[in-house]
């Protein structure tokens, strides 16, 4: 096939679209969906079946399916959403389109059925297989939909095989997954796990733009939220009055963890602590979007009144969108959200059933937004040589001598005096 003749084929091929993320939730991974049965064509001379030799209730088929007859299939445990039309992907059914081996520059996909008992043997070429709730393909969804697709722009007589290598009896599908996407995020195994399932429930209760808070979260790779799950975790451990109790300011132990490239490491090690945000966590989530949102609004007041434009620009963020209004605006960089968030863990107390805030709510939003200004010019008086503020708070450079921890107390005994003044 000629480069002309493909990419004629890449055009018509946009005729076949790949599901969008809300009819892959409705089909590939509906808690609905008990079972899902698909029928396989394959190389009966170029097959394999073996049993596991540390179990062999554990059966392993490495089939050689004809794209031809290759059914859409249920996504089950997968880590991630699909987007087929990211430019590697496109490189990848270019080729499959050009070379009839191209089935081996790619992973294949790995399916798996609970019990052996879901699988049938139709006939010598043709597999049947049912896939029940926890079941279905666990891995190389991408190289699936691509499969698909060039199945819909090759000629009828061209045959593609991609090779699909199906596990049933397996004790745990979930572990599978796990362990065969080593390409995907942390986030992604963690949605997987159920670890963000009690931040899930407070973000629904959040009306933001699209519907609710929810929508607006990246929850997985390739999701379609405008807020990172990771950011959203990162701003919770800064509040988090478990692992950064509460006490006198200058013996506090601050949040600056959350610097670390992976911030998730430390939820994932103390996962029952955040679930302590559940009684407030939507109150909370609310307060975070107004901190970042009226904050960068303070930050540009001061710059439209003859403030150091070097250090408040390094404050905000000019192209945010903020999550509940879905509206672009400046908003506090994330740097600074961090220590702002952290500054007000006094906010906070101990429950019977979790944390709690110190006053009402509507006490709380007021007190926030009465102190706001009064951090933001801290922030904005930190020394000339550290413009980035993530530097100087990060405590990195020896020049700091320490100051950056006082500095983080300066603002968190802010508050506190405030609050007591308040009350």
């Amino acid at each position: 096939m000629t480069t002309l003749e493909v990419s004629s084929k890449l055009a018509a091929g946009r005729k076949f679209a790949c599901p969008t993320h809300e009819e892959q939730d409705q089909f590939w991974r509906d808690e609905n969906v008990d079972s899902h049965v698909c029928e396989f064509k394959f190389d009966p001379t170029r097959s394999l079946t073996l049993q596991h030799p540390h179990d062999p209730r554990v059966i392993v088929r490495h089939l050689y399916a004809d794209t031809r007859h290759l059914p859409l299939i249920k996504r089950g445990q997968n880590l991630r959403y699909q987007d087929i039309e990211k430019t590697k992907y496109r490189k990848i059914l270019n080729d499959m389109l050009e070379d009839p081996m191209t089935d081996l520059k790619v992973q294949g996909v790995l399916l798996v059925a609970e019990q052996e008992n879901d699988v049938q043997m139709v006939s010598e070429d043709t597999i049947r297989v049912r896939f029940g709730r926890n079941g279905g393909q666990n891995n190389g969804a991408h190289t699936l939909l691509n499969s698909l697709k060039a199945r819909h722009l090759l000629p009828e007589d061209q045959t593609r095989y991609l090779m699909l290598t199906l596990v049933s009896g397996h004790k745990d599908p979930c572990a599978l997954s796990i362990a065969h996407n080593g390409n995907v995020k942390d986030g992604s195994r963690l949605n997987l796990l159920g670890y963000f399932d009690f931040l899930k429930d407070g973000a629904k209760k959040v009306t933001a733009s699209e519907g609710s808070l929810y929508e607006e979260i990246k929850w997985t790779e390739n999701d379609t939220g405008n807020w990172p799950v990771e950011e959203v975790i990162k701003f919770l451990t800064c509040l988090n009055i478990g692992l950064f109790p509460n006490g006198k300011p200058s013996e506090v132990k601050h949040p600056s963890v959350v610097y670390n490239a992976n911030g998730l490491t430390k939820f994932s090690q103390n996962r029952a602590s955040f679930a302590n945000f559940s009684p407030v966590l939507h109150q909370l989530l609310t307060l975070i979007c107004e901190i970042r949102s009226l904050g960068g609004a303070i930050v540009l007041d001061r710059m439209n009144h003859g403030g150091d434009a070097a250090k408040a620009t390094a404050l905000i963020y000019t192209k945010g969108i903020d999550p509940i209004s879905g509206t672009p605006k400046a908003l506090l960089a994330n740097s600074t959200t961090y220590i702002t968030l952290a500054s007000f863990r006094p906010l906070l107390k101990d429950s019977a059933e979790g944390w709690n805030w110190v006053l009402p709510f509507p006490g709380i939003e007021t007190f926030v937004r009465d102190s706001l200004p009064n951090l933001i010019d801290i922030m904005l008086s930190r020394p000339t040589q550290y413009t980035k503020m993530d530097d100087y708070l990060r405590g990195s450079f020896e020049s700091a001598n320490g100051s950056a921890d006082k500095f983080w107390a300066k603002l968190y005994r802010r508050v506190t005096l405030d609050l007591k003044k308040g009350k």
